[in-house]
C-alpha cells in the first residue's frame, strides 16, 4: 500500500503526492494496474535502495517489464544477487548494471548474450533480462525513461475527463434546442388527434 511504500522511501507529503503521480502515469504507461506495481515497490523496494536505484528508477523498471510481458517475480532473485555481489566488490550497481547491457547488445550471438546475462544473475532470470535487453524492452541505463513525464498525471486525467462529460453536457443541450420546434410540433399533431378521437370513443 501506499503507506508501506512512504515508510520504505521515507516520503514526505508532497513526496506522497509524487508517487501518486508517478505510479498512475506508470500504470497508464505499462498497462499493469496501480496494486500491481505498489505490491512490486513494496516487495523489491529495499533491493533497488540498496543498489543506490531511486523511487522513479524502481517504478519505471517494473513498468518495462511490465509493458513487455516480463514476469518481475523471475527477474528479482537475479537482480538481488548481482546488486549483492557487486556491494561485496565495493562496485556501484547502476554502473555495472549500464556495463553488463552493454556487453549482452554487443554480444554476436543470443547464446553469448545469454551466458553473460546468465554470469550475471543467474540461470533463473538471465534468459528473460537477456532477451528484454536484446528486444528493447529492459533498458537499465534509463530505467526510468518510461515514468519520466508523470508529474500532475491524475490531474491532467480528472481535468481530460472533466472535459469530456463537459463537452457531453453542451452536446446534449444542443440537442435538445434543436430538436425542441420538431418535438412540439409532434407533441401539438398528437394533441390535436386525441382531441378529434375523443368524442368517438366517449360515445362508444
Amino acid at each position: 500500500n501506499i503507506g508501506g511504500v512512504a515508510a520504505q522511501w521515507s516520503l514526505t507529503s508532497d513526496g506522497v503526492n509524487d508517487y501518486n503521480d508517478l505510479i498512475f502515469g506508470a500504470s497508464q504507461a505499462s498497462g499493469a494496474s496501480v496494486d500491481k506495481l505498489t505490491v512490486g515497490v513494496t516487495k523489491f523496494g529495499a533491493v533497488w535502495q540498496n543498489a543506490g536505484v531511486s523511487l522513479e528508477e524502481t517504478v519505471g523498471f517494473m513498468a518495462q517489464l511490465e509493458k513487455g510481458g516480463i514476469d518481475l517475480t523471475r527477474v528479482m532473485p537475479g537482480v538481488n544477487a548481482a546488486t549483492r555481489k557487486w556491494a561485496e566488490d565495493g562496485k556501484i550497481a547502476t554502473e555495472e548494471f549500464a556495463k553488463v547491457q552493454a556487453e549482452i547488445l554487443a554480444a554476436t550471438s543470443e547464446a553469448e548474450a545469454l551466458a553473460i546475462a546468465t554470469a550475471t544473475f543467474g540461470a533463473e532470470g538471465a534468459q528473460r533480462v537477456s532477451q528484454g535487453v536484446l528486444q528493447g524492452i529492459i533498458d537499465f541505463e534509463n530505467m526510468g525513461a518510461i515514468v519520466s513525464d508523470t508529474e500532475g498525471s491524475i490531474a491532467d486525467t480528472a481535468a481530460a475527463t472533466e472535459s469530456w462529460q463537459e463537452k457531453l453536457k453542451m452536446l446534449t443541450n444542443q440537442i435538445k434546442v434543436k430538436l425542441a420546434p420538431i418535438a412540439n410540433k409532434v407533441f401539438t399533431a398528437v394533441g390535436d388527434a386525441i382531441e378529434k378521437l375523443m368524442p368517438h370513443i366517449e360515445t362508444a
